[in-house]
């Protein structure tokens, strides 16, 4: 055999065994060729498909301003219980003792050393704003006779260049039994303490934490940045609500205003 036979032999063999390969990764796709190119282990493909979560904020540049001088108690209020929760329905006001919500986790972390939003910045630079991290994940909440009986939080954290991807979750939610939890037509606030995990680890223990669930639309998490070493860099953890029913099941709409 020669050479050139040779060579045309084990080409043929390599691409025989690629093919074989792409075959089975694709097994699925009606593509004739959906790996064009293997190259200092870059993959490359024709056909694929892509799903997940939109995270995003819009900032009011009149008023925002995440600057390194934006003080905590600025930044976010955080929620307190109420000692004298309301127990009569007055003026066709809805209170739910019993109730599960669930909604999506869709955040932004911003670097506050170099951020600001404020009423000078352009539109051109404006989408160039340092933000530190996307989050994005689901959370649910379960109250049964005025006590929580959980409160579950998973998300992913990314940079915006797709580096340090890793995920949290936060549970173990624990708070004072004598303080009830209570749904009202403008939604719920409670606080306590949570443990928040990281990749499937635990990483930090009774983490002071507060949220704040608005007109059955929105969920505020805000962890206490000290028992998080500020890892969220002291801003909120910002969610929607998807789902809220009552002891029966029966969904729980917003009052229309």
């Amino acid at each position: 055999m020669t050479n050139t036979m040779k060579v045309l032999v084990y080409s043929g063999f390599v691409v025989l065994l690629l093919n074989q390969s792409v075959s089975y990764l694709f097994a699925q796709t009606s593509s004739s060729n959906p790996l064009t190119e293997v190259e200092n282990n870059t993959r490359i493909f024709e056909t694929f498909s892509v799903t997940g979560l939109i995270s995003s904020l819009t900032v009011d540049k009149e008023v925002a301003n995440f600057s390194s001088s934006t003080s905590n108690d600025n930044l976010f209020s955080s929620p307190t219980s109420s000692s004298n929760p309301l127990i009569e329905v007055e003026n066709n006001t809805r209170i739910f003792e019993t109730f599960s919500v669930t909604g999506l986790i869709s955040s932004l972390t911003v670097d506050k050393e170099v951020a600001n939003f404020s009423s000078s910045t352009s539109n051109d630079n404006l989408f160039s704003s340092p933000i530190d991290y996307i989050e994005a994940g689901n959370w649910s909440l379960n109250v049964v006779d005025k006590k929580i009986r959980n409160f579950d939080v998973n998300f992913t954290m990314v940079h915006p260049d797709g580096s340090d991807w890793h995920y949290h979750e936060i549970g173990n939610f624990q708070s004072d039994p004598d303080i009830p939890v209570l749904l009202e037509n403008d939604g719920t606030t409670f606080e306590g303490t949570t443990d928040v995990g990281e990749d499937g680890m635990d990483k930090w223990f009774d983490v002071q934490t507060s949220v704040s669930i608005s007109d059955l639309n929105t969920i505020t998490i805000f962890l206490d940045p000290v028992d998080t070493e500020n890892h969220f860099n002291s801003q909120p953890i910002y969610g929607i609500v998807t789902s809220s029913v009552d002891v029966n099941g029966n969904p729980i709409f917003r009052s229309k205003i």
